[in-house]
C-alpha cells in the first residue's frame, strides 16, 4: 500500500503541499520531544493540535495520519 502513498506524496510535493512533524514549542533540549503535524501549502503553514510522542507507537500514528492527509489533498485537488 505504501506505493500508492508515494504517488500521493509526489503529486503533493510537485504542487506545493508538504506535510511533516515538528517539535512542539518549548521542547528544546528534550531527547524525544513530542511533535505536531504541520501542513504547508505554498509556504503557508498550519500546525495541527494533536500531539504525538516519538516512540515507535507514536511514530506509527503520525506516519499513518500524514499518509491520510496526503491522500486527502491528492483526492481533493488532483483532477
Amino acid at each position: 500500500m505504501d506505493h500508492i502513498y508515494y504517488k500521493y506524496k509526489k503529486w503533493c510535493w510537485e504542487n506545493g503541499i508538504r506535510i511533516y512533524v515538528k517539535p512542539i514549542d518549548g521542547s528544546a533540549g528534550v531527547k524525544q520531544p513530542r511533535v505536531n503535524i504541520v501542513i504547508e501549502i505554498n509556504g503557508s503553514q498550519k500546525t495541527g493540535v494533536d500531539v504525538y510522542k516519538q516512540t515507535p507507537e507514536g511514530q506509527k500514528q503520525y506516519s499513518e495520519k500524514i499518509n491520510q492527509l496526503y491522500s486527502h489533498f491528492y483526492n481533493k485537488y488532483c483532477k
